[in-house]
Parts: C-alpha cells; sequence; structure tokens
C-alpha cells in the first residue's frame, strides 16, 4: 500500500521517490516501470548528455523502506 491508501499500480508510469536499503540508505528518483510480489522496477534517468534515456533497475521488496510520490522539484526537467 502506498501513502494515502493508494495503490502502487496507480503509480505506474510516474515518478516516485524511494528510500532504498543497503550498506547505506539512498533516496532514488525515478519512474515506477513494474511492480511485482518480488520488488519493483524503476526506469532511471542517466546523467549523460541524452535526454530521454534511461536504465530499469530492479529493487527486492526487503529492500525498500518507502516509496511515494516525488514532489515536482525532484523530478528530472
Amino acid at each position: 500500500m502506498a501513502e494515502n491508501g493508494h495503490s502502487l499500480t496507480e503509480w505506474l508510469d510516474q515518478y516516485v521517490a524511494v528510500i532504498v536499503s543497503g550498506e547505506q540508505a539512498v533516496r532514488v528518483v525515478a519512474r515506477l516501470a513494474g511492480i511485482s510480489d518480488w520488488g519493483a522496477s524503476l526506469a532511471v534517468p542517466l546523467d549523460d548528455e541524452s535526454e530521454g534515456t534511461e536504465t530499469t533497475v530492479f529493487y527486492p521488496w526487503h529492500r525498500v523502506e518507502s516509496v511515494r510520490l516525488a514532489r515536482e522539484d525532484e523530478r528530472p526537467s
């Protein structure tokens, strides 16, 4: 369940802010590309000159601490 009782499926193809745990927790802002029983797939914008270039990264649920819609100022321009 996402914030305010929304389902994560309602947020597919929208930008989300995800806290991912590991050796250190990190915040990832990316487009929610897919969800499954195993985790979430995020389309992460690449930091290069190519506009619209993304790579898809999978995060298992045991590593995802929180998911929320990204604020306008967090989204890539």
